[in-house]
């Protein structure tokens, strides 16, 4: 990107955020709810604002929270009357006169116990849209006017904390997140989480649960924290289909129904999506720093999409035993497969610009992945509530296919060459978990519960390697067992002066068996404990301030495993160390969290630390760039996180946030530190006749890495949507990336040995155009057990650079 295309952009994302601090004509109005004779909170307060006089229709409505705290959002200055109802209490009602403050703190409002007889009485509720707690903050998708017809990735990309791009995936905190579905993870959604949010009506989500430290019962791989997406739990038929068209990436289409015969509640979903005609272009350039006579290898490709398919079946149902008891079953299938096209020149020079040799490569590589799991949960519940009891079953397979076949045209000092790679890898994981939850007195908790993993992989290649006077072929194996015991505690009470103290511990054990080519063994057993403390204050005017430490681990994968050798291309080659083991993070933080002024704000400061972090390793033998992973790595990061938002108006939401990190890796023979982050910003407008616009853009500096930094990014997007037939059709029409034809990325290597610069070009500028139908206003969704399955420790692959 030129700099005269980078300052625009840069200004554009700017502009995004003006409206947050620009004082639009609003008026907010703040205040507690509390007992007359003791002044202790009132929490759930309906409070009603009605223009001039008492009418039968209120302009605002709204609940004060559990501490009796409320906040009330006007257009116009005037004269308002607020009237406050309470079961048990007398209603009241007091005038407000709103003239040029934006600004108004109504105090304490003191209601009056009620002498009255109450009869039979009928509550309706609403929660606010964004709910703050002092271990995670909550978004109820369903009182977004949006989710009745809206895909799950538009409602996503409004909630506070997370970050969303078609290319990135879904970010927290600039850093990859588990992804959770009612409490279970899925490998396929956490692969391929865009195609899953855009092909998943938001009219099934109940909220977004948004964890940025996770405690001990969750996994010990949410080292990035948490997004749990709960779905409905209606009594209602439903039918949702919706269908996406991109000028460049090609459609997305989904199905969703669901019905409840007698005890019976089932859920059944489909998306497809068919992606072609998608090239990107590629330069790099390789200098051999321990040679006498520096070679420099420059290296241009295109590469070509000619198709990927994806496609995700699932089915959900349950059963009420009783009230009390709940059976269900979940299973689900994803199928991806893509097929790829490059053409790829290489030329190698010494020091003087001359020629050593030339060549072009041309590759067809062809991939397979599929994925499906099955899961059994039963929950009970005990008569006084108190007690829950969780027991959770999954099996979980995973397979991929690879088909590399690549041809070496003959150059100056160069042969002809055929490499053909068939790879089959398959991962069966086999699970049973068990969850006790204990409600004890005054809101304390104590969780436990205990996992076991089963997790067998094994990789299956064949090679051959011809030339014009030789051929070799050669068949590789690699078997990996992992077996893994997890217990873990929570116990979370609250202390005087709105105080509240969490704390857990997790232990793991595991043990490893592999051989390679049944010939090379390798085992390994290692032991972690994992504490988890947290200690929050929510103060009088609903400021939450926490503190916190957190550890965890991440498993490396069997791509990070394996030792069999990877051709990329005639230059390049992968291969993983089977000796690696896991890594363990431990990370400091301190949390500001500020939901009730205008402009709402998250901040935090964390620090983390590893001294045994699993890297990327590359170095240059016979002009041969080899990359593998390392476990000796020390990996330190200072960063500060803050989110801010604002709706000063009705029609207009505004949000920014980014990151700034400090980052300083070594392992043994390298070191690297330096500055990292992201800025993100949004504008959500809701214009008359139902239509809305959002602008959003962001930018991704380069990540550090031990021996350089890794891609930077950009990407701006803007998008117009109308509803029809009362918020049952929605049409929108996106515009990406509309500065720029091609966007370039770059990522630098630099070490003692070599130096490399890589840029990469993709197409920028793309339109798209999606609808989606919702024939039920009500969603049904199959009842899950509160603790699920998760598994998601593992870390390390090919394109983990």
């Amino acid at each position: 990107m030129n700099n005269r295309k980078r300052s625009l952009f840069l200004v554009y994302l700017s502009v995004l955020f003006i409206p947050v601090y620009a004082r639009i004509s609003s008026f907010e109005l703040v205040g507690s709810v509390k007992e007359a004779n003791n002044e202790k909170p009132i929490p759930f307060v309906t409070i009603q604002v009605f223009k001039d006089s008492l009418t039968t229709i209120p302009i605002y409505s709204c609940i004060s929270d559990s501490v009796g705290m409320f906040q009330i959002n006007l257009e116009h200055s005037g004269k308002y009357q607020l009237s406050f109802s309470c079961v048990g209490k007398q209603s009241k009602i007091i005038r407000a006169d709103i003239t040029t403050d934006n600004f108004t703190d109504l105090g304490d409002i003191k209601m009056e116990d009620s002498n009255a007889e109450i009869g039979v009485v009928n509550v309706i509720g609403s929660k606010p849209l964004v709910e703050v707690h002092p271990d995670m903050m909550v978004y109820n998708v369903s009182d977004d006017v949006m989710s009745l017809s809206s895909d799950l990735l538009s409602i996503t990309e409004k909630v506070p904390l997370i970050n969303v791009d078609p290319e990135v995936g879904v970010l927290l905190n600039n850093c990859t997140p588990l992804i959770l579905i009612n409490g279970r993870e899925s490998k396929a959604v956490n692969k391929n989480p865009i195609f899953y949010l855009s092909s998943m009506p938001a009219s099934r989500v109940s909220k977004v649960e948004v964890i940025t430290l996770a405690g001990s019962k969750f996994n010990s791989d949410a080292n990035c924290g948490v997004i749990n997406i709960v779905y409905k739990k209606q009594d209602n038929k439903s039918l949702s289909v919706g269908s996406q068209l991109n000028s460049i990436t090609g459609y997305v289409s989904s199905l969703d129904f669901g019905f409840k015969h007698k005890k019976i509640i089932l859920n059944a979903s489909v998306g497809y999506g068919n992606g072609k005609n998608f090239n990107s272009n590629e330069f790099l350039e390789r200098l051999n720093k321990q040679d006498a006579e520096f070679h420099n290898l420059v290296q241009s490709g295109e590469t070509k999409q000619d198709f990927e398919i994806v496609n995700r079946y699932s089915l959900e149902t349950s059963y009420d035993l009783d009230s009390l008891n709940l059976l269900s079953f979940t299973t689900s299938y994803y199928h991806n497969r893509m097929n790829n096209n490059t053409a790829q020149f290489n030329e190698m020079s010494n020091i003087n610009d001359d020629l050593i040799y030339s060549y072009n490569l041309d590759e067809k590589h062809k991939s397979i992945w599929r994925n499906y799991d099955l899961s059994f949960n039963y929950k009970s519940i005990s008569r006084n509530k108190k007690n829950v009891f969780n027991l959770s079953l999954l099996k979980d397979n995973e397979y991929i296919n690879r088909i590399q076949d690549q041809v070496v045209l003959e150059g100056e000092n160069y042969q002809n060459i055929h490499y053909l790679t068939i790879l089959d890898e398959e991962s069966d994981e086999n699970s049973l978990q068990i969850d006790f939850v204990r409600n004890l007195y005054n809101s304390n908790k104590l969780n436990l519960g205990s996992k076991f993993v089963f997790r067998d992989n094994n990789s299956n290649s064949s090679r051959v390697w011809e030339n014009d006077a030789d051929a070799v072929e050669e068949d590789i194996t690699f078997d990996n067992s992992q077996r893994i015991l997890s217990l873990y505690s929570e116990y979370s009470f609250n202390l005087p002066k709105k105080y509240k103290w969490h704390t857990g511990l997790r232990f793991e054990t595991t043990n490893i068996d592999a051989n390679f080519n049944s010939s090379e063994e390798f085992s390994s057993s290692y032991t972690n404990l994992l504490p988890h403390i947290l200690i929050s204050k929510k103060t009088s005017s609903g400021i939450i301030i926490s503190s916190a430490y957190n550890s965890k681990i991440n498993r490396p994968s069997i791509q990070a495993l394996n030792p069999s050798l990877y051709v990329i291309d005639a230059n390049s080659i992968y291969f993983g160390n089977p000796k690696l083991t896991s890594e363990y993070l431990s990370t400091i933080s301190v949390d500001y969290n500020n939901n009730l002024h205008l402009i709402k704000h998250f901040i935090q400061f964390s620090y983390s630390l590893s001294n045994n972090t699993i890297q990327n390793y590359s170095y240059i033998e016979d002009d041969t760039y080899y990359t593998t992973y390392t476990n000796d790595g020390k990996f330190k990061e200072f960063s500060l996180f803050i989110n801010l938002s604002a709706r000063f108006t009705s029609w207009l939401n505004s949000r920014l946030n980014g990151s700034l990190d400090y980052v300083n890796i070594s392992t043994q023979n390298e070191s690297n530190s330096g500055f990292t982050g992201m800025v993100y910003a949004s504008a959500y407008f809701k214009l008359p006749r139902a239509y809305n616009i959002n602008l959003n853009g962001m930018y991704r500096f380069p990540r550090i890495l031990a021996q350089g930094i890794s891609y930077n990014y950009y990407s701006f997007r803007a998008k117009a949507t109308k509803v029809f037939f009362d918020d049952r059709l929605n049409v929108s029409f996106t515009m990406e990336h509309p500065f720029w034809e091609n966007r370039k990325y770059s990522k630098t290597i630099d070490s003692d040995f070599f130096h490399m610069q890589t840029d990469k070009y993709i197409l920028g500028r793309t339109f798209s155009i999606s609808v989606m139908y919702s024939f039920n206003d009500n969603k049904i969704k199959s009842r899950k057990s509160g603790k699920k399955i998760v598994n998601k420790d593992i870390k390390g692959g090919i394109s983990a650079q």
